[in-house]
């Protein structure tokens, strides 16, 4: 049993195919066995968006959102199903506007780990970053 010790960050997206695992960085990649939806859960809250049921994808490593793909730092072009896709744009939207907002990086993964939270309440970004400000007392960013 062989075991990696990859920053997150450095994940560019993670392929999955029969209980075999693919772990691409831009220094290599790491295979080992698992199942995609078990490493998924671990790393939703950390920025990571299942476009398809053998790929998911750091959003911090997407250049670009096509209609069928999903263009990483790497020039990868990942496929996005279409039972996905309404659901992955939504995400990566709210990724965004999370990403770019004023403030540390603690507090843009503060944000998104509460998004990733509110979501199956069906809040909306700027809901959960009022709840946020009134949490915290911070301004108001939206």
């Amino acid at each position: 049993n062989e075991r990696y010790n990859i920053p997150i960050k450095d994940i560019i997206y993670i392929e999955g195919y029969n209980r075999h695992l693919t772990v691409y960085t831009a220094e290599g990649e790491y295979s080992f066995v698992g199942k995609i939806q078990n490493v998924y859960e671990k790393l939703c809250i950390h920025g990571f968006l299942r476009v398809h049921q053998g790929y998911a994808v750091n959003m911090a490593h997407i250049k670009q959102f096509t209609t069928d793909e999903v263009i990483m730092s790497d020039d990868t072009r990942v496929m996005i199903s279409a039972r996905r896709k309404s659901e992955a744009l939504k995400r990566y939207d709210s990724f965004l506007s999370i990403k770019y907002c004023k403030g540390a990086p603690l507090f843009t993964a503060f944000l998104f780990f509460f998004y990733e939270i509110f979501l199956s309440f069906n809040l909306s970004l700027s809901a959960i970053i009022a709840i946020n400000s009134l949490l915290v007392g911070l301004p108001r960013l939206f």
